[in-house]
């Protein structure tokens, strides 16, 4: 399989707007375009807003990326940044920049690859900043790839400092928010029990809701229920701290379940909606094995053998996990990936997976990216960066039957599965 012309385009914009962000400049627009023009990537800092033209050819072009920028084409650059500077009502000095990346013809392999992630702050993001959810300087990005098929949980974070109250009003604003962008983005917002039609193979981009801490609740037990008419397909039972469920990772008091999250977990079994341990303590986390039937699932975390991180999973955890029928979402979050979170890069993954494949994960590890809500490693820029990490696993001896269901096909099955045994 090989990339198209527009992925190699893609890619090489991917590596442009990461360079720009090294260097301190803020993304402000990606493919700005006017019927005379178009312009990459336009980025700012405190002194100068940049117009920047990116050209990518393989390493063993004949010719160089900047010799396709000609006369006639600044022209038109020039007059779409004109543009852009008088809509936006801009006054600031500008610059034009041409940046040239090569890439290597050996990677250029990937066409139609399919992805299910099961965690991304990018809604809480975009509510909170009143942004859109396509905001191109954000960590994901829509999948423009006709021949792949793309599931995005968009989950809405509570802050653990936020009273139950507030937790209650943002959670039901960002749920009416969701559902006005994906109308409006074209993706399919699939709801519990509409995830067994082939759902996910009709789409080019489709999207989960998800809730990142019960507190969201507000302690009210007839909410489980009125957030799986919703349409919450997950919820992470806590956060870091302690809340109404139970004791998340870093609170003082190690409670486990409480007797309201006992009930909580009951309701969301019965519902239909996915308990997430991922934030649990350890306490919790026992206490959900103990207390529930369904399987249960770890949206966004690793192993704590290879990153001694306490938001890490043990072995056993892992095992219970396998065993009960869940997942396992890698989280790309650098302190989570490596004991020292500044070194952390791309292989950092694989030794996560390589790990808790020898446990018996083939058939429960997925992704959990946690993108727009966590530091990423040095070499990772966002969902761009999904197809070098499928490459990624491919140069170090993956079978892509083993990919494949990494990737997408285990977060799949499991929903296909679970929506299938709903009590409801």
């Amino acid at each position: 399989m090989i990339f198209t012309t527009k992925q190699t385009g893609d890619k090489g914009e991917a590596y442009a707007a990461k360079y720009l962000k090294k260097h301190k400049y803020k993304i402000i627009a990606r493919n700005y375009k006017k019927p005379y023009g178009e312009i990459d990537i336009i980025a700012e800092n405190k002194e100068v807003i940049a117009f920047v033209e990116v050209k990518t050819r393989k390493e063993n072009s004949l010719t160089q990326p900047v010799d396709a920028v000609n006369r006639k084409k600044q022209m038109k650059i020039l007059k779409t940044a004109d543009m852009y500077m008088y809509e936006n009502n801009i006054d600031k000095e500008c610059r034009f920049d041409v940046c040239e990346v090569f890439v290597n013809s050996d990677n250029l392999k990937l066409v139609g690859m399919n992805f299910f992630d099961l965690h991304c702050d990018t809604l809480y993001k975009a509510v909170t900043e009143k942004s859109e959810l396509d905001n191109p300087s954000y960590e994901v990005k829509l999948n423009n790839n006709s021949k792949s098929h793309w599931l995005q949980c968009y989950a809405i974070w509570l802050p653990d400092t936020l009273d139950g109250n507030a937790a209650e009003k943002l959670f039901f604003k960002s749920a009416d928010y969701l559902k006005s962008e994906c109308n409006r983005l074209g993706i399919e917002l699939l709801g519990i029990g509409e995830f067994t039609d082939n759902a996910f193979s009709k789409y080019r981009n489709s999207a989960f809701f998800t809730v990142e801490n019960g507190k969201a609740l507000n302690g009210k037990i007839e909410n489980v229920k009125r957030f799986a008419e919703i349409g919450v397909r997950i919820m992470t039972l806590t956060w870091n701290d302690i809340n109404e469920i139970g004791s998340g990772v870093l609170s003082e008091d190690k409670c486990g379940l409480t007797d309201f999250g006992k009930l909580a977990v009951a309701e969301m079994e019965k519902y239909g909606i996915v308990i997430d341990i991922s934030h649990a303590s350890d306490e919790l986390f026992y206490d959900v094995v103990n207390q529930t039937n369904k399987p249960f699932i770890a949206t966004h975390s690793d192993s704590r053998t290879i990153t001694q991180n306490p938001r890490n999973l043990t072995d056993e955890q892992i095992k219970i996990i396998i065993q009960r029928g869940g997942l396992i979402g890698l989280n790309l979050h650098n302190a989570f990936l490596n004991n020292n979170p500044d070194k952390a890069c791309m292989n950092d993954i694989l030794k996560h997976c390589e790990y808790m494949l020898s446990l018996g994960c083939e058939n429960s590890l997925c992704f959990g990216t946690d993108f727009d809500g966590c530091d990423l490693p040095r070499d990772i820029v966002g969902s761009d960066s999904i197809g070098e990490i499928y490459e990624l696993f491919l140069r170090n001896n993956y079978n892509e039957s083993v990919l494949k269901k990494i990737f997408y096909e285990n977060a799949y099955n499991f929903f296909e599965n679970f929506d299938n045994q709903r009590i409801m």
